[in-house]
């Protein structure tokens, strides 16, 4: 190569520089942002709890914003590099001998003027800004996300206050229910032992909450608190044994009515009421209580003198 040869390839080069530097010079000033700037913007989402749809904008500003920092930095340290380089050239250019190949690629050029392997190219990645905004961005996507998840468990602890609230100014109406039996229950005579037999009401007059399921003949509580329960049964044909009214609660017996004392006795009313603290899911039925002998009494089902009732108190 001659030295008109190369002269002219260094003055196509310089050229090419030139507008490269005229290309750069339209790219706006980087815009330096901090580590501490960007932290200080996710602590002040987190402690804000925004809603999802702040959060998911603040990641997406956050990481937009990151990565045009990074490549505005990388933009100014390449232009400061092809500044250094035109310098470097054109005191070459005018040192007496003329500028060889092997100045080039020391420059960090080679001669198709395309930036090489070397310091130059190198910079941009190893430079401790840029490690630092790298960083940066990975804090503020860790903790753009931690700030979705707190904004999450907030809305879900927001709705079970605002329920509870709803809960407080507009309670659920009180327990209540009555209950009576329109068929004639036919008890069984000389059972040889004490028998508990429930009373197979079929009829609701109310029920407010639905607590009281005719089919098992049993009120299931879906409030805590006081209740109060009254039962009463009138039996017939009761001849030779003692027996009475009866109250359950979570399957034991909690009051009940003897009357008879092995006399016989037809048409005979039987009563009971009692208060009971019940928790949720506490149940309560009515029974009947009959003695060891006798013959066959029947709860009669005129709905004036068999039925049972509850309510919250």
């Amino acid at each position: 190569m001659t030295i008109v040869d190369l002269t002219t390839e260094i003055e196509q080069l310089v050229i090419d520089v030139n507008t490269a530097v005229t290309a750069l010079n339209a790219v706006p000033a980087a815009v330096v942002v901090s580590t501490n700037a960007l932290t200080a913007q996710v602590t002040a989402a987190i402690a804000t709890i925004p809603t999802s749809g702040e959060v998911d904008t603040l990641i997406a500003t956050s990481i937009d914003a990151a990565v045009d920092v990074k490549i505005d930095l990388q933009d100014v340290i390449i232009q400061n590099q092809i500044t250094t380089l035109e310098t470097n050239l054109t005191a070459l250019i005018s040192t007496e001998g003329g500028v060889q190949t092997s100045d080039l690629t020391a420059l960090g050029v080679s001669v198709n003027n395309t930036i090489v392997s070397g310091d130059l190219s190198q910079k941009a990645y190893t430079d401790a800004e840029v490690v630092t905004l790298n960083l940066t961005i990975s804090t503020v996507s860790t903790a753009a996300t931690a700030a979705g998840t707190a904004a999450s468990a907030a809305t879900v602890a927001a709705n079970q206050a605002t329920a509870a609230v709803a809960a407080i100014n507009s309670p659920a109406p009180k327990s209540g229910f009555r209950v009576l039996k329109t068929t004639q229950q036919i008890l069984a005579a000389n059972p040889g032992s004490p028998v508990d037999t429930k009373i197979d009401y079929d009829t609701e007059i109310f029920d407010i909450n639905d607590d009281y399921n005719l089919a098992s003949n049993t009120f299931t509580a879906s409030q805590a608190g006081l209740h109060y329960f009254h039962h009463v049964v009138r039996d017939d044909n009761a001849t030779g044994h003692a027996r009475g009214a009866e109250i359950y609660h979570n399957g034991v017996s909690v009051i009940r009515s003897i009357t008879g004392n092995y006399q016989s006795i037809d048409y005979e009313t039987h009563s009971v009421s009692i208060v009971l603290q019940l928790d949720i899911g506490d149940t309560v039925e009515p029974y009947f209580w009959v003695n060891t002998a006798g013959n066959a009494s029947q709860i009669e089902y005129n709905a004036k003198e068999t039925q049972f009732m509850g309510y919250a108190i």
